[in-house]
């Protein structure tokens, strides 16, 4: 037999669906939020990453540059920034700051060599502490007949990119000299990054 309508049973809904759909929306945003926030730390890290190896390229840059305004002979060095004198402490060319430290660089004003060229928004400069000679062999002094003599130096570079990212390098410089007083051999014998 059939009913004439149909019938219909009502159920009273208490909307825990909607309770659910909320939670994991909520759970949803939070997830996002945390990873736009990873992302956004990760962004700041790559460009400080960025702006770091910016500064140590032209720190090296600056470091060889100086390197190679190292004279063969060091009488004709003119004393003063950027070259100083340690040789024979007490010495009125001796270095007067620290170069490690770089609260010091306000004294030393040198620019890097005019051959590099720099981007104008960024300061790079150098100074070179003469260490002394040594004589490798031959019993006279350097230039005597059958011996041979090294110029030591230090040179650092420091350089600060556009972004104020700051980089201090540091060389160990030598120059060998015969008895010809041609150098013979000139190149880097150490290196250090002072600054991270």
């Amino acid at each position: 037999m059939k009913l004439p309508f149909a019938t219909y049973r009502v159920i009273a809904e208490r909307g825990a669906a909607l309770v659910v759909s909320l939670v994991m929306l909520v759970v949803v945003t939070l997830i996002g939020v945390s990873v736009m926030s990873n992302s956004h730390l990760e962004l700041l890290m790559t460009n400080n990453s960025h702006f770091q190896s910016d500064a140590f390229m032209l720190a090296e840059a600056t470091l060889k540059a100086a390197e190679g305004t190292i004279p063969d002979d060091n009488a004709t060095i003119t004393w003063g920034d950027p070259f100083y004198n340690d040789d024979a402490p007490p010495n009125p060319d001796a270095l007067r700051l620290d170069p490690n430290q770089p609260s010091s660089w306000n004294i030393y004003t040198a620019p890097a060599p005019a051959i590099l060229n720099f981007p104008a928004s960024t300061t790079n400069n150098y100074v070179i502490d003469y260490l002394g000679s040594t004589i490798k062999s031959g019993a006279g002094p350097c230039g005597a007949i059958g011996s041979e003599c090294i110029y030591t130096y230090r040179v650092w570079a420091r350089s600060i990119s556009s972004s104020g990212a700051s980089r201090i390098l540091r060389s160990t410089y030598a120059v060998t000299i015969s008895a010809s007083l041609a150098p013979e051999r000139r190149g880097r014998i150490a290196f250090a990054e002072i600054s991270p």
